[in-house]
């Protein structure tokens, strides 16, 4: 029995009045359409057939949205032998104020084309979604259909109503615009590529959150798989723990989501012993490179700040912090990016450990000051009067994996870099239009590049770290590599400055990863904070962070998804969210 609603659906969070501005804009992104109340949020994703000639297009849809729909509704879009009538899907919607709307979703196999009506209006030649909204809209069409199960029309409420892209029940009703009847029963057996379907999802209390069920399992793996436990054993006998992790580098993360031996391969970072100890690698900060049994290099960054203290000045002024290298690896796993080494927190005696095993190049770099051992080290900064000492002998810092040999990296200077000269501005800070320059150039014009900087600026938002002026990818990766989270030590540096510059490519792009839009919905409301202390909690330096900068990661999320809200209430979210595996040329 149909539902007896007398109350008009949600009015949509946007709106476009115009149907040929809608139809372009739908042929050109046929993504998503979102209803938008408080505490609630419903994202309709209608697919449509197409063609054979759009065999690239159906490519597409098939690759990006594997395993994200209500189960029924992907069997029907993937195939598999469902039947048409098997993609049907109720739902009971909660609308607050409004009551519960019932959507009945009917996904033929017809295929589907676009012409104009005798008012010039686009409309659909083929194929439907049938969802019902109760009594109301199909007593209102006005189309001849009647009052059956009729009229979503494109769910996107009343200010679309009109435009007929999706109406009525073959069996019920034969309309005078041609759309449907029963002329469409005589197609149905027509060859197919792929079968249209409409998907609802409803996620209470994530106020834009257009959530995937594979995104929401991702974030349950590993909110699970948060605490690591630094346990010694493995199960793979025959291989040592440096070989494991060697094995985990891929194009596009340097660890896999699940990770068993992750505990046993950070054990062996915190405790195995240094055999030889060097000068850090190129760079401008004090470092160390070690050497740890077995044959593994490890980068040093020393302590040179206790927890509570805080940066002034420039947001990329002052030290290192070993800390922050700490705890932006753990954000990287919450975030669900996956492209920052392994990092780890350790106490080493510069006495018994590094000293013995230094090169003469370090060792020429020791003092002592008091009763402390000191080091200044080779790098464009160290100085003899600025060096890090230990506390005696005993020195904290943060060991970070060297990534394997086999993935040489190469460098590339940041779009969105700054000019470090005092009175001179890059283009990014003063023209509103740079995305627009950045993306007609390579590699940032096709494939997950831009993508990836956006992924980091929200990453280098959230810890505070204003000084990534250049980063690294994977050589000869003609663009494909992911973007490597590499030196994220100048971070942490005042919980009090939240630097919206570091933003810059998330405002000025206006585009966000579905994947990351949703991780970050799904860490708001304290969540963010908690996960990052449970993470941490076994790490050998522990606590990691004070509570001011915990604190500041969550009012910093809430700043990213303002941002990111400002981004959908201006160009749609259709436009703003983008999937994994899209390639940008559309934009």
């Amino acid at each position: 029995m149909d539902p007896d609603l007398t109350t008009s659906p949600p009015t949509p969070g946007y709106s476009l009045t115009d149907t040929r501005e809608l139809k372009d804009k739908l042929a050109r992104s046929p993504r998503q359409a979102y209803v938008e109340r408080p505490g609630v949020l419903a994202s309709v994703l209608c697919y449509w057939l197409a063609n054979k000639e759009e065999s690239n297009a159906i490519k597409y849809r098939r690759s990006s949205i594997g395993g994200m729909e209500h189960p029924v509704a992907r069997r029907a879009l993937l195939g598999d032998g469902v039947s048409s009538r098997s993609a049907r899907i109720n739902t009971r919607l909660a609308w607050p104020g409004v009551g519960d709307w019932v959507v009945d979703v009917v996904c033929p196999s017809v295929p589907i084309g676009w012409r104009e009506d005798r008012a010039g209006r686009a409309v659909r030649s083929g194929g439907w979604v049938r969802c019902l909204w109760g009594k109301k809209l199909a007593k209102d069409r006005g189309d001849g259909c009647g009052r059956g199960r009729a009229g979503c029309w494109a769910a996107l409420g009343t200010e679309m109503a009109r435009w007929r892209l999706l109406a009525g029940s073959i069996r019920r009703c034969s309309c005078n615009s041609g759309l449907f009847g029963l002329k469409i029963m005589n197609k149905i057996n027509q060859e197919l590529l792929c079968l249209s379907s409409c998907f609802v999802f409803l996620i209470d209390n994530l106020d834009t959150s257009a959530a995937n069920r594979e995104d929401q399992r991702a974030f349950h793996r590993m909110m699970t798989s948060l605490r690591i436990e630094l346990d010694p054993r493995l199960d793979h006998t025959l291989q040592s723990p440096w070989e494991i992790a060697a094995q985990w580098v891929v194009p596009r993360e340097v660890y896999p989501e699940e990770t068993p031996e992750l505990g046993a391969v950070m054990h062996a970072m915190a405790t195995k012993k240094i055999i030889k100890a060097d000068v850090g690698y190129k760079g401008t900060q004090l470092k160390a490179l070690l050497v740890l049994e077995g044959g593994q290099k490890v980068v040093f960054k020393p302590k040179r700040y206790p927890r509570d203290y805080v940066i002034e000045g420039e947001p990329y002024a002052g030290y290192d912090r070993h800390n922050a290298e700490v705890a932006a690896f753990h954000l990287d796993r919450i975030l669900g990016f996956r492209r920052a080494p392994l990092v780890i927190g350790r106490f080493v005696n510069l006495r018994t450990e590094i000293k013995p095993v230094a090169t003469e190049q370090l060792l020429s770099t020791f003092m002592t000051l008091g009763n402390n051992t000191c080091f200044y080290g080779k790098c464009y900064y160290c100085r003899e009067t600025e060096p890090a000492c230990a506390e005696g002998d005993s020195m904290e810092g943060s060991l970070t994996l060297w990534l394997p040999d086999a993935w040489p990296l190469q460098k590339h200077r940041h779009p969105w870099g700054r000019t470090y000269r005092e009175g001179k501005l890059a283009r990014w800070e003063y023209d509103e239009s740079y995305c627009d320059a950045v993306k007609k150039t390579s590699p940032y014009d096709s494939g997950p590049r831009l993508l990836d900087i956006i992924d980091t600026a929200i990453f280098d938002y959230l810890i505070g770290n204003a000084d990534r002026h250049h980063y690294e990818s994977f050589q000869d990766d003609e663009g494909a590599s992911m973007l490597i989270l590499l030196d994220n030590a100048k971070s942490f540096g005042n919980p009090s400055l939240d630097e919206r510059s570091i933003l810059a490519p998330l405002y000025q792009c206006c585009i966000i990863r579905v994947s990351t839009w949703n991780r970050l919905n799904y860490l708001k409301n304290g969540v963010l904070k908690s996960a990052l202390k449970t993470a941490m909690v076994h790490d050998p330096i522990a606590p990691v962070l004070s509570a001011p900068h915990m604190d500041a990661l969550d009012q910093r999320l809430l700043n990213i998804l303002a941002t990111i809200k400002q981004c959908t209430d201006q160009f749609g979210p259709d436009i703003v969210l983008v999937e994994d595996r899209m390639t940008l040329s559309h934009l």
